[in-house]
């Protein structure tokens, strides 16, 4: 097995390399904890300690251990030239010229996976080639982000290998979903895009969620369109890519334990008591429509919109969370979806929550999850919540949408006080495109305000 380098605090027996209060030791692991990543920025740099003070610009709780950056070979051949070099490397592989190392907020009680980097870098051209190693990503993830931040406020530009805000929310991920569609679910998924499908699919949704099934009369309503002939004459034109998801059953009612249940038959039973002939999903679709189809919808939409100037560089549906990394499954938060939303350098994460009937009550409940699932394990990666509601029951729409007289819900997730606080939108939707641009609308706000 490949030893993998483990950091303690003081001075270990058998340790690979010690500086300051750390040591780095190799032992026997399956999953090693050292991360490594790289950034490149464009800017010039005339001497190793223009580096050191652009750093120390960036992050004044930086404590930098060497009096002055030192060349990276003089560690590989102190500390690794003798290795055996099917271990993990601490030097070999950050392949630069100058190497710090740097303590991160030394007051605070930071465990040594928390408090230390290395910072290997090189200055070519007008380039400085960064590379960072530390055993915790969200030490990783706060540190690139004040340099991104220093490097947006000062105009310069930069290439980061990974998103580390994405790579940060992954290390939390217990379970992913299965993504898979049979044929017909497929089928109806992309019919429900097409803009002039939809408001007709919403209007026979809202009537299933209702009453289980719709009668004759509305079938006729929904799956006929006019159609104007050459002589003025107007007839009904069938519309299949719309009627070919429903069949007819007939209707009857039972009662058991002082309960009325719906009954649907597609063939006439000849024991009960018919009550109509109505319409409704076929078999093969209800559950898919129930359980996953406003969810596939949500991350088509988001595929397929251009939000300029916002690019969504990820998204992951159905994927399960433990936040706080323990093995207690009440811990366990299921997002529907969640995206990353990059422009002119920062990102955001959205957490997206897809309710087929929103309601204050179940904002409430969901939020109330989140509180205690996600923002109190203090390992909240996302910048807002996002409750978006196939249709809406009672939902008090407290703030406009700019421009419109739409309406959405707008308010701060409290947290304890050791956490920051964080917003959540919610908004219902009407159209394919009412969707887009409420979505767009959102992200827009949480760019310029979060």
């Amino acid at each position: 097995m490949q030893k993998k380098i483990e950091i303690h605090e003081g001075i270990c027996k058998n340790s690979l390399f010690s500086i300051d209060k750390f040591s780095f030791k190799l032992a026997e692991a399956e999953n090693g904890k050292m991360i490594k990543y790289s950034i490149i920025l464009n800017t010039k740099g005339d001497s190793p300690l223009d580096i050191r003070f652009l750093l120390e610009e960036t992050d004044p709780e930086l404590e930098f251990i060497l009096e002055t950056p030192e060349e990276l070979t003089n560690y590989i051949k102190q500390y690794e030239e003798d290795k055996n070099p099917e271990d993990e490397s601490l030097f070999h592989d950050i392949r630069t010229k100058y190497i710090e190392f740097i303590k991160k907020d030394i007051s605070s009680d930071l465990s040594a996976d928390e408090s230390m980097i290395l910072l290997g870098f090189s200055i070519v051209g007008e380039k400085i080639y960064i590379i960072v190693k530390t055993f915790s990503l969200k030490l990783l993830s706060a540190f690139l982000e004040k340099i991104k931040i220093y490097c947006r406020e000062n105009e310069i530009d930069f290439t980061e290998s990974e998103d580390i805000r994405w790579l940060e929310l992954e290390q939390y991920i217990v379970r992913r979903a299965e993504m898979i569609r049979e044929h017909q679910s497929e089928e109806f998924l992309e019919k429900t895009l097409v803009e002039s499908y939809f408001p007709r699919f919403l209007k026979i949704f809202r009537k299933i969620d209702r009453d289980g099934y719709f009668k004759k009369s509305f079938y006729e309503d929904v799956m006929f369109q006019k159609k104007t002939l050459r002589n003025g004459e107007e007839i009904p034109v069938h519309i299949n890519q719309v009627s070919k998801f429903f069949s007819p059953y007939w209707k009857y009612v039972i009662s058991a334990n002082n309960k009325e249940i719906l009954c649907l038959h597609d063939e006439m039973p000849s024991d009960e008591k018919i009550e109509e002939y109505v319409y409704s999903f076929k078999p093969s679709l209800l559950g898919y429509y129930l359980k996953n189809w406003f969810e596939d919808f949500t991350v088509e939409v988001i595929k397929r919109k251009d939000f300029s100037p916002y690019t969504i560089t990820h998204i992951m549906p159905g994927v399960r969370f433990n936040f706080f990394q323990d093995r207690d499954e009440k811990n366990i938060r299921e997002i529907d979806v969640a995206i990353s939303v990059e422009s002119k350098g920062v990102s955001k994460l959205i957490a997206i929550e897809c309710k087929k009937t929103l309601s204050d009550k179940e904002i409430q409940n969901t939020n109330k999850k989140i509180r205690e699932k996600v923002i109190e394990s203090g390992n909240n990666v996302f910048d807002a919540f996002v409750h978006i509601g196939c249709f809406s029951n009672d939902v008090d729409f407290d703030k406009i949408f700019e421009g419109t007289k739409l309406k959405y819900k707008h308010n701060i997730l409290k947290s304890s006080e050791k956490y920051l606080d964080s917003p959540f939108y919610a908004f219902d939707v009407s159209s394919r495109e009412d969707y887009e641009n409420k979505l767009a609308y959102v992200i827009k706000d949480i760019f310029e305000n979060w």
